[in-house]
């Protein structure tokens, strides 16, 4: 959630992306990288997303990938654009998330 916290990089700071599992990175879960998919949250919202980086281990939005970031400050309680700590997530009540499969393009975020 913190991948445009780098200062090194110039990002906005609320770039993020979620990181895959090993077992979700298999051919046939997700779509293929670049491919746009839906992303349905459990708090109904609607992202557009992407696979990305090698070996397929991130999803991120298309068009901004702050959007992403912004989403999961607003949902943690965390002003735009600091990091998002260990200790936010336990105040939130979780520290992962649990994508599911609805078709081959719409996924279900459970966070």
């Amino acid at each position: 959630l913190n991948w445009g916290q780098r200062p090194e990089c110039n990002r906005d700071p609320d770039q993020a992306y979620l990181s895959i599992t090993k077992d979700a990175r298999k051919e046939g879960f997700l779509p293929e990288k670049t491919f746009t998919f839906t992303l349905l949250t459990d708090d109904n919202k609607t992202l557009d997303c992407v696979v990305a980086q090698d070996g397929r281990k991130a999803i991120h939005t298309t068009d901004d990938n702050s959007l992403l970031g912004k989403y999961f400050r607003n949902r943690l309680n965390v002003q735009l654009g600091a990091l998002v700590t260990k200790n936010d997530l336990m105040r939130y009540g979780r520290t992962d998330f649990l994508i599911k499969k609805l078709d081959d393009e719409t996924f279900y975020l459970d966070f």
